[in-house]
Order: C-alpha cells, then sequence, then structure tokens
C-alpha cells in the first residue's frame, strides 16, 4: 500500500477530487426526477400545461441537453 502525505496537495486538487467521487457515487433515476419535476410544476400556478405535458411525454435521456438549453418555462 502507498502511503500519501495529503498535507502538502493544493486544497483545490482534494477539493475537485471529493466532488468528483460524489458525483460518481450518485445513483439518478431520471424517471422518478422527471416525475417528481412534472408533479412540482403543475402545483405551481404560472406554468402553461402544454409545457409541463411536452416535459413528461417527450423528454428522454438522449436529449438533456437540447431540454437545459430550450426556452421553456424552466
Amino acid at each position: 500500500m502507498i502511503s500519501i502525505n495529503f498535507n502538502g496537495l493544493d486544497p483545490l486538487f482534494m477539493y475537485t477530487q471529493l466532488l468528483k467521487e460524489a458525483l460518481l457515487e450518485i445513483e439518478d433515476d431520471d424517471v422518478k426526477s422527471i416525475k417528481d419535476l412534472v408533479e412540482y410544476c403543475r402545483l405551481q400556478d404560472d406554468i402553461d400545461e402544454g409545457q409541463i405535458s411536452k416535459v413528461e411525454n417527450e423528454y428522454r435521456d438522449d436529449t438533456p441537453i437540447w431540454w437545459y438549453t430550450a426556452e421553456t418555462f424552466i
């Protein structure tokens, strides 16, 4: 086993490594996430039901960049 002294490492490097580890450990359920988003949006009074339905019916895993950059209610 290799012994590493972390006292000399740049704190930014250590935080970056910890963030990467945390992000890689996250298990995301996209179906549940979209369902939760749709339920939340329906509770809001100022969001068009047509836009909500579009997200609910058309969101797919292979198009997240399009959704994040589209002109929508979010």
